[in-house]
């Protein structure tokens, strides 16, 4: 934390990490984690939903 004096003017300012905001670098990262995620999802129930199909394309 900083304490700032201008004049008669008192305040503290306090400084975050810059990584951990919304940047666009961030948000980026971030949403390709989700669709990531997303995709391994589906591609986990595809793969469930054909091993337990009945019918299609089994002889």
């Amino acid at each position: 934390m900083a304490e700032i004096r201008i004049g008669e003017l008192r305040s503290q300012v306090e400084v975050t990490d810059t990584d951990t905001l919304l940047s666009p670098r961030v948000l980026a990262r971030i949403v390709a984690a989700v669709e990531a995620e997303l995709d391994k999802k589906a591609r986990e129930a595809e793969a469930r939903q054909s091993q337990t199909r009945i019918g299609e394309g089994r002889e």
